[in-house]
């Protein structure tokens, strides 16, 4: 097989990460993810992976992000995401997704976002929003 490495790929970021904590004493958890984004021409696209292995499957959790951003010029710049988590002990997966839109001219940035959230911790019927938009001005 063929290994690509990130510095024979202008634009590409690749990350892990591992590790082991003890919530309670004797049971494990382990976690786990990784990413890998891709930048071109003004766009950027991003993947990442996670899993929480508890003990139990109902204590456990994995989740999926995918993004993508594209600067459209120098001042301006909008992004969209997803991010999906399979909650342990649920047969529904919590759902989000965002879009963001920033302005910037010299000193002030004028920015917005709009998420919305399906199915909070893995419940059915129980869904979320969010809005905000924010004007501010660097001295």
């Amino acid at each position: 097989g063929v290994t690509i490495t990130p510095e024979q790929v202008e634009g590409l970021s690749l990350g892990a990460a591992m590790g082991t904590t003890e919530i309670v004493a004797g049971t494990e958890v382990d976690e786990s993810t990784m990413y890998a984004t891709y930048a071109w021409n003004g766009f950027t696209v991003g993947y990442k992976k996670s899993e929480y292995d508890a003990p139990t499957a109902a204590a456990s959790d994995d989740s999926t992000a995918v993004g993508i951003s594209y600067a459209v010029n120098d001042n301006l710049s909008i992004s969209y995401n997803e991010h999906t988590v399979d909650v342990g002990g649920s047969t529904t997966d919590q759902e989000s997704d965002g879009i963001s839109v920033s302005y910037t001219m010299g000193g002030i940035t004028l920015a917005g976002h709009k998420n919305e959230m399906s199915a909070v911790n893995g419940v059915a019927g129980t869904d979320d929003e969010g809005y905000e938009v924010m004007l501010s001005f660097a001295f």
